[in-house]
């Protein structure tokens, strides 16, 4: 799967990324713009990712809206994804 994500916050602007999932017996292959990152996602709960990104843990929050998009939350931090 791939998604072209559009990242907006106050005080960087607009970025635009392209992220690829691909499924594997071991778990996931994910590039960043072109890059392999290592991740390790584990479902904590309902709507909730528990995310190893390189070495560094996340916890992010996922709310669909009406519109088919995705709101990601990791504290401060929020997102939306086509």
């Amino acid at each position: 799967m791939r998604y072209e994500v559009q990242l907006a916050s106050s005080n960087s602007g607009e970025k635009n990324r392209v992220v690829e999932l691909e499924r594997r017996a071991s778990g996931w292959r994910v590039t960043l713009d072109g890059r392999a990152v290592a991740v390790d996602a584990v479902e904590i709960a309902p709507n909730t990712l528990s995310l190893l990104l390189d070495g560094q843990s996340f916890e992010i929050s996922v709310t669909p809206s009406p519109d088919g998009k995705l709101n990601l939350e990791h504290g401060a931090v929020a997102a939306t994804v086509a």
